[in-house]
């Protein structure tokens, strides 16, 4: 849930693809734009945007501006593999997103855990 002055933006608990605006002046729900699935979001530090993360076939970070309800796509980060640690985040598959202190996104990307070492010895 996102509250902006006079309109509040949520998901249905049964459907996280039905984004839906409830406008406090009318009194009315309306469906808000494009519609996909919401796995996580969080306001920005000036509540003049809501960043929503999409995992799956569609992997996007997008954005609704307070001021228009105009929704953009940031990033569209198909097939970047995500840490899948529960430990990151409780209750969750692993993947953490946020926004850091200058506004821009921050994701977990798994990189892997394979690594390559040379070691050169001299025997006695």
């Amino acid at each position: 849930m996102w509250a902006q002055p006079n309109k509040l933006v949520t998901t249905a608990s049964d459907r996280p693809d039905n984004l839906a605006v409830f406008d406090f002046t009318t009194q009315k729900w309306s469906a808000l734009g494009e519609q996909f699935d919401v796995t996580y979001w969080v306001p920005s530090r000036d509540s003049k945007y809501l960043y929503l993360f999409t995992v799956g076939p569609e992997t996007k970070v997008r954005r609704i501006r307070a001021s228009d309800l105009l929704i953009e796509t940031v990033a569209d980060i198909k097939g970047v593999p995500f840490v899948s640690d529960d430990s990151a985040v409780q209750g969750s598959n692993g993947e953490f997103f946020g926004l850091a202190p200058d506004g821009s996104v921050t994701l977990t990307h798994d990189l892997g855990s394979d690594e390559i070492y040379a070691l050169d010895v001299k025997w006695p």
